[in-house]
């Protein structure tokens, strides 16, 4: 399972349920704020996810809830409402890791005996923004950082002999895009096929038990399996996500 989160338009959010193994979709939850997508874990089994999010007068808070709703099961509320830390990674179905640090005060709302929190150092302190939690788990996905200088960090996964996909993950935001967006370009091991930059895509990786790429790319989720030759990719369009009416259905907690 996986969550996609449909963005727009302005600060309005819709989760839907992805089961990748038949490309089917169920409709989740929506509100007005922002979720930060790269802060997020699925809890192994697919029932479960952590989530980060900011609200205009109700301020931040990571939650737990159920794929794909956002009602949380477990919250822990920001008390200066700011967006540095928040988030965690799921590390078993049952135990979490929450981002923060020694000086975050952050308040329980609500916790459910269901899960159970991992001591602050478990997977590592504190990631910081959105690049740090999502390093942790690109790295447990089976990413490799490339190289990493001031202002941009590479990771790199093998496809095949082949083929390589690489994301870049720039410091700075440039017109158009969120701060925390990613590059991609697919890269050409062999001297005869030419790599394909990908820089329309907002998030890829590749579905090993399906051996095929899947992206996401002006609201709408991509499946395709890797060139043979130098004949480019051939897509396959999964989901428009484009045109939606947008439902307040559920209140975030």
């Amino acid at each position: 399972m996986a969550v996609v989160v449909r963005r727009g338009p302005s600060q309005r959010h819709t989760t839907f349920g992805w089961n990748r193994g038949d490309d089917s979709f169920i409709s989740g939850d929506s509100f007005r704020g922002r979720i930060y997508g790269m802060r997020g874990s699925i809890s192994p089994d697919g029932k479960h996810w952590i989530y980060f999010a900011r609200h205009a007068f109700r301020g931040s808070w990571t939650a737990i809830a159920r794929v794909p709703e956002l009602k949380a099961l477990t919250v822990f509320r920001k008390p200066d409402g700011d967006t540095w830390n928040g988030g965690g990674i799921f590390t078993t179905n049952k135990t979490f890791w929450f981002n923060k640090d020694s000086l975050d005060c952050d308040v329980v709302i609500r916790e459910s005996g269901h899960f159970l929190r991992e001591p602050d150092d478990a997977v590592v302190l504190s990631a910081g923004g959105c690049a740090g939690v999502y390093g942790i788990t690109l790295a447990r996905n089976g990413w490799e950082v490339i190289r990493s200088r001031t202002g941009l960090t590479s990771y790199g996964k093998k496809l095949s002999d082949r083929w390589v996909l690489q994301k870049e993950f720039p410091a700075n935001s440039i017109p158009g895009k969120l701060i925390d967006y990613e590059d991609h370009t697919l890269f050409s091991q062999d001297p005869d096929i030419a790599s394909i930059p990908c820089p329309n895509w907002e998030w890829a990786d590749w579905d090993a038990e399906r051996k095929s790429l899947v992206w996401a790319q002006g609201g709408c989720l991509y499946r395709a399996p890797l060139p043979k030759a130098d004949d480019g990719l051939k897509p396959k369009l999964l989901y428009d996500f484009n045109g939606m009416t947008f439902d307040r259905r559920q209140a975030p907690y």
